[in-house]
């Protein structure tokens, strides 16, 4: 994202930089509470160097609401794709920070040149539930087109090993 901050009335986005992350870190903490301050300001550098990185949504007073991921991947012969993930959410009532991601997005995929923009949920069933989100991402012109399952392996284990996953 440029360096000009998206603003509303109620809310500015911003490309995250390392020194101001810490003051994202407790919401990040909500989400993540076994992330260490500097596991989270080294997340926050790696990604700065890549053609990716991190946006906050705060409110004029400067209380971050929400933070996201964006990474941008150059395709063989097609536009590129715009992909959201990590989405931290503090919950509130109305659609105004819901808006205020996706005008972000919206503007991240215009100066991306993006053709497509995939947004990773962090849990499905809470999206899937919650009317505010789901409505939101429907008005934007979104639509399901598939869920992702993980598995992780044990330490050591091989790949292809089903059995030791955990």
């Amino acid at each position: 994202m440029k360096a000009a901050n998206l603003s509303s009335e109620v809310f500015d986005a911003f490309p995250l930089a390392r020194n101001e992350a810490r003051r994202a870190y407790p919401l990040v903490r909500l989400f993540h509470p076994n992330l260490s301050l500097n596991q989270w300001l080294h997340h926050v550098q790696i990604l700065r160097r890549k053609s990716s990185g991190v946006i906050a949504i705060q409110d004029k007073r400067g209380c971050v609401h929400a933070t996201f991921v964006y990474t941008v991947d150059v395709r063989v012969a097609r536009a590129p794709l715009l992909r959201v993930s990590e989405m931290m959410v503090w919950r509130m009532l109305g659609n105004l920070v819901n808006q205020a991601i996706m005008d972000c997005i919206d503007r991240l995929a215009i100066e991306t040149d993006s053709e497509t923009i995939e947004i990773s949920l962090p849990s499905a069933v809470e999206y899937a539930v919650d009317p505010i989100w789901r409505n939101s991402l429907k008005e934007a012109g979104f639509r399901v087109r598939t869920t992702s399952m993980i598995r992780r392996l044990a330490p050591g284990s091989n790949a292809g090993e089903h059995g030791n996953a955990t």
